[in-house]
């Protein structure tokens, strides 16, 4: 009779201890997922950072223009005449 419940309990045991190594497994493969993945966010926000950044150039660079022609439409030339 004690047999029989080691054996179950030997049983249950082997059991859990695969479950454990799987389930352990797993959360290495999650881990690996996530510091993939957080690694990657970083280079977006690099990336994006960039972007934007150029964004902000065109945008003043467009306002330069802007104010450019305007002072051509303004005083017929932005540049102020040659004299020789």
């Amino acid at each position: 009779m004690m047999e029989s419940h080691i054996q179950i309990l030997d049983t249950a045991n082997n059991s859990l201890s695969k479950n454990n190594l799987i389930h352990t497994e797993r959360i290495k493969e999650f881990q690996e997922q996530i510091d993939r993945a957080a690694a990657e966010t970083h280079w977006l926000k690099v990336e994006a950072r960039k972007v934007g950044g150029d964004i902000a150039k065109y945008q003043r660079s467009m306002n330069n223009t802007d104010m450019f022609l305007k002072a051509i439409a303004n005083r017929g030339s932005a540049f102020p005449p040659v004299i020789d």
